[in-house]
């Protein structure tokens, strides 16, 4: 069963429309691994931080393009 806090992920990279692709290359992991991350079958280290901070880093991207 996947943790809550991976959902509250799944839901902004949806509302946020941001693929699994642009995750884990910003991540700099495979998509294979962020899967299993996101089904919680792996469970590295203060993942949910970086997966966090990976999000908010593409919204951060995204807006300075607009500007």
């Amino acid at each position: 069963m996947p943790k809550p806090w991976t959902g509250e992920a799944v839901k902004r990279l949806h509302n946020n429309e941001i693929t699994a692709n642009e995750l884990a290359k910003e991540m700099d992991i495979t998509v294979t691994y962020l899967s299993s991350i996101l089904n919680s079958k792996r469970e590295p280290t203060g993942i949910e931080e970086r997966v966090n901070k990976a999000i908010d880093s593409i919204l951060e991207k995204r807006k300075a393009k607009e500007n």
